[in-house]
Order: C-alpha cells, then sequence, then structure tokens
C-alpha cells in the first residue's frame, strides 16, 4: 500500500507544469522516507488496534483529529509552510509567496469508524509530500502552493 502512496505523491508532483511544460518525473524526487515517517507517525493516533486490523477512528472534531493536524502542521512549517485555521477548523498549508496564482491539494485527516491505515490521512500526505518536492527543487517560485 504504501507504494500506491509514493506513486500517487509522484503522479501529483508530476501534473503541474512549469513555465508551460510539465514537471517531469526526472525534475522531482519522492522522498520514501518522509512518506514512511508521515504513514507512521499518523497512524499512531486514533488506532484501534493492536493488531493493525483494529483499525482507526479519528472523529472530526476530536482530539486524534486534532493531535494528526498538529503534526501535519509542524511537518509544513519545518518546510518553510505557513499554516492556518479557518472558522470551522480546516488547516491550511501555504508557501510563502502571495501570488494570485494558487494551486490546492487537500484531503481529510478525520475517519470513518474503524477506518483504514490511509482513510483520508494518504491525500494529506501526499499534498504535503508533492509540495516538498516542488519546494526541495526549487520550482516554480510565482505560484502560491496550498
Amino acid at each position: 500500500m504504501l507504494n500506491i502512496l509514493i506513486g500517487f505523491v509522484a503522479v501529483i508532483s508530476g501534473c503541474f507544469r512549469y513555465a508551460g511544460e510539465a514537471i517531469s518525473a526526472d525534475t522531482i524526487a519522492v522522498i520514501e522516507a518522509r512518506i514512511q515517517q508521515h504513514v507512521e507517525a499518523i497512524s499512531k493516533i486514533g488506532n484501534l488496534g493492536p493488531p493493525i486490523e483494529g483499525g482507526y477512528t479519528r472523529a472530526a472534531w476530536s482530539d486524534e483529529e486534532s493531535k494528526a493536524m498538529e503534526y501535519i502542521r509542524q511537518q509544513g512549517l519545518k518546510a518553510g509552510l505557513e499554516s492556518k485555521y479557518d472558522t470551522v477548523g480546516n488547516l491550511f498549508l501555504r508557501t510563502r509567496n502571495n501570488s494570485n496564482l494558487i494551486i490546492q491539494v487537500g484531503s481529510h485527516l478525520d475517519t470513518v469508524p474503524i477506518g483504514g491505515t490511509f482513510d483520508g490521512a494518504a491525500g494529506i500526505i501526499a499534498g504535503l509530500e508533492s509540495i516538498r518536492s516542488i519546494i526541495d527543487k526549487g520550482l516554480p517560485k510565482d505560484k502560491t502552493w496550498n
């Protein structure tokens, strides 16, 4: 399953265009160890196991969801992203430039009751690591990544 998530990050990163040309897999490097770190950290929050088949529950607006959001927020801050919450508690991470062109990637960290390992978290991890991979490469600075 982790290989699917890594592939998802590569696909998201590769879908962006820079200076009219697609950003290729040669341009963007997906760092598998960072993805694994996120999966391991998030999988400890709301875990109903052992065994892992016991599932996860991170109900919306719960302490577990808040802990998962804080983990992602801290990872975003380490990557140089700004963070903010909207009035209903959604977390936004974005690059520090103020371009009018914004590219967004999103998902959720809450789960269905007894959800699977990647319920919601896969999209968050993929979005964060896609943005980090692009930032690591220094591309593009004329867009706001959110």
